[in-house]
């Protein structure tokens, strides 16, 4: 399912009436954009999506609220709808339970399990590390 966030016109303090800041309601976006394509919302502190920093971004949301620091409300229930909070973190993930699904997510976008020794998904080198299996 596709989330649609927007930013509405912006009240004088610089959010949107949506209680989103623009940038927020664009790293949400994206979030879902990726959730969409990878099938969770694992994302690699290093991902970039578009041109954006998405991985450090929802990296610095998790800890802030983590931290019990203030997040914006709007955003942290969009991350919860999103299951940002509920779900395992790659870290917590075997390698090769994470890999194996990294590849399962290959599969299902190109059709097949032919991955370039070169490719990279969400971060990590599955190429590489499927041309390792078959060894």
């Amino acid at each position: 399912s596709h989330i649609t966030l927007r930013a509405d016109a912006n009240d004088d303090d610089g959010t949107a009436s949506s209680g989103l800041d623009v940038k927020s309601a664009k790293m949400l976006q994206l979030l879902s954009t990726y959730k969409n394509r990878v099938g969770n919302v694992l994302v690699p502190r290093t991902h970039i999506e578009g041109s954006e920093f998405l991985g450090s971004w929802l990296d610095k949301q998790k800890k802030a609220v983590q931290d019990g620091t203030p997040v914006n409300g709007a955003v942290q229930s969009q991350l919860e709808a999103m299951g940002v909070f509920d779900t395992v973190t790659s870290q917590d993930l075997q390698p090769f339970d994470l890999m194996l699904g990294l590849l399962g997510t290959w599969k299902e976008r190109e059709g097949n399990v032919l991955v370039p020794r070169t490719h990279i998904e969400s971060g990590y080198r599955l190429g590489a590390w499927l041309d390792r299996q078959k060894k």
